[in-house]
């Protein structure tokens, strides 16, 4: 949703107000809590007046990964469900493999 740049300004922490890259990554968060984000546009000294909202709830990490029925070509995996989860995110890379990429292989 879109607010106005004012609205309970009191209540932000300002991460940074010099960003380039239109992709960041927040840190800090405390699992379980519900945070809400706001980005604004801005060039040449002026920002926009008004953000584009959205609300998150930080969740804490899969604990307890287990794998069991490994085959030549497979290998199962499970986990603790984590509360709040509606979905996870599953990769693998390949020992060998020296880049930082990884494959997603399924979202469940």
């Amino acid at each position: 949703s879109s607010v106005n740049a004012d609205d309970d300004l009191e209540n932000y922490v300002l991460i940074s107000d010099s960003i380039t890259n239109p992709r960041f990554n927040v840190t800090g968060l405390v699992a379980g809590n519900e945070y809400t984000l706001r980005v604004r546009a801005g060039a040449n000294g002026v920002f926009s007046t008004r953000f584009t909202e959205t609300r998150v709830i930080a969740l804490p990490p899969v604990t307890e990964l287990f794998v069991s029925d490994i085959t030549d070509t497979s290998v199962k995996i499970h986990w603790e469900a984590v509360r709040g989860a509606d979905r996870y995110n599953v990769q693998y890379k390949l020992k060998t493999d020296h880049a930082d990429g990884y494959q997603i292989v399924d979202e469940a």
